[in-house]
Parts: structure tokens; sequence; C-alpha cells
């Protein structure tokens, strides 16, 4: 049930969001990205009822104090439906006191109408880092220096702040280039080359001021068979790299 994590956060101290998705699967959409309507009475229905179901999670993050809501995720076809989203905004505003963000994809973040009305520009942070072959660690961070730069003159322009919604890499020998790609492998170099990516993404971007949060994909619950799941964090390598990042993100560092 939704509220059984948001009670383990509260309990644990762990700052949470909440970020609603909704399904496609049986559907003749490929992701989330590919949901569209073809007239407006159809696009009329689908607001009415997306409203009327981002206001229960509204309802449920505030009663279990979620500091952070988002209110869509990768709907891309959508955005340009301003007035409607704004609404949504509006209203979640009236029975929701934590902040708001949207969950926009990596390459069309810039084309979002509405950040103005949002607390946080949230981006789904699967960014193609490069395309060589057998990447260096300085391949990777080359390719974020490129995408940090982007995101902080994004985020002076818009006078907001930054997270990712969602960060995460695939046991793929891709993973630097396609990091988004559902393509998995179990060879030693796809596990060696996720952990370098994830190591060096939160390295990179904690030392970015215009980045306020990252959430990392894809926890599993314990019930679950993980060993099969794609985007598995929960290797021992992986958990003691995730903990040794946030050790550092809360040493003082020195001034520059």
């Amino acid at each position: 049930h939704i509220v059984t994590p948001l009670q383990w956060s509260g309990e644990k101290g762990i700052s949470m969001m909440l970020k609603p998705h909704l399904a496609y699967w049986g559907t003749k959409f490929d992701w989330r990205g590919d949901i569209t309507f073809q007239t407006e009475a159809q696009w009329r229905r689908f607001f009415t009822d997306y409203k009327a179901w981002m206001l229960v999670q509204a309802r449920i993050a505030e009663t279990y104090n979620a500091p952070v809501l988002c209110i869509g995720t990768e709907l891309r076809h959508s955005v340009g439906h301003e007035a409607e989203w704004r609404d949504i905004i509006s209203a979640v505003r009236e029975v929701y006191s934590g902040n708001l963000t949207y969950a926009a994809n990596w390459d069309d973040y810039m084309n979002l109408p509405f950040w103005d009305a949002l607390d946080f520009i949230g981006v789904q942070a699967y960014f193609p880092l490069t395309d060589a072959t057998s990447p260096s660690d300085e391949d990777i961070r080359s390719g974020w220096r490129r995408v940090l730069s982007q995101l902080h003159t994004f985020s002076l322009q818009n006078g907001k702040p930054i997270i990712f919604t969602e960060l995460g890499y695939n046991t793929s020998v891709r993973a630097a280039a396609e990091p988004w790609s559902h393509l998995k492998s179990s060879s030693t170099k796809a596990h060696d080359l996720q952990q370098r990516c994830l190591r060096i993404a939160l390295e990179m971007t904690a030392k970015e001021p215009a980045i306020a949060g990252v959430f990392l994909w894809k926890w599993f619950p314990e019930t679950m068979s993980i060993h099969h799941e794609n985007f598995n964090l929960q290797s021992d390598e992986i958990k003691n790299l995730i903990s040794r990042a946030w050790q550092d993100s809360r040493q003082p560092h020195p001034a520059k």
C-alpha cells in the first residue's frame, strides 16, 4: 500500500517524495511519454480524471508529511495543455502544503511551460554521457560536465533549484550511452560500468549548487525477485557506494 513506505520514511527520518506514475502496460503506448489523445473531448476527460486522482495523492502526501509531491511523470504530450496543468497545481496547493515538482524527461525539461508555478525543476536524469565503447571515468565525467553546465544555466534562468526525480543505471555495457535502456547483462564489464556511472554521477551532482537533491531508481521490495529486475540498486557493491556518497555529502567542503 502506498502509505506503508511513507510511514516507514517518517519513522526513520528519511526525506521523501511521493511520485505517482501512470501505468501504460496493456495499452498501445510503449512508455508514458507516448500517452496522447486525438480529440479535445478525450483530453478533457483525461484531465478531469487526472486532477481527481492527483488530489487524492496530494491529500495522502499532506497526511504523511511528504515534503515533495511530484504531480506528473514524463507526460510530454500533455504539457502543452498549460491551463489544465496550472489548474491542477492550484487545486493541489489548496490541500497540500509541501513542495511541488514535475518529472520531465532528460530531453524535454526545457519545454515545460509552467516551471514558474512549481517549487523544483524535476528531471528524469537519464542523460547520455558518452558513445565510447569502453568509457573511461574521464569520458563519463566529461559528459556530466556538459550536462551540469546546461542544468546550471537553466536553473538560473528559471530561478528554481533542480532535483533529479530519477537517476539510475542498468547493468549494461551501454549504461553511459543509453542510461534509459532496459537491456541488461550479467557480465563483469556491465556491473563495473553501472557502478562507475552511479559513483561519478553522485560525486559530480553533489558539487553542483543548482542540484537540490537526487532520487535514485530503483529500489525493490524485499518480497520481489530483485536479482532479475532492471536498474537494481540492491547489490552489496552499490549499497556501499551509496552509503559512502551520502556520508561524503554530509562532510563540510573547503571554501573556494
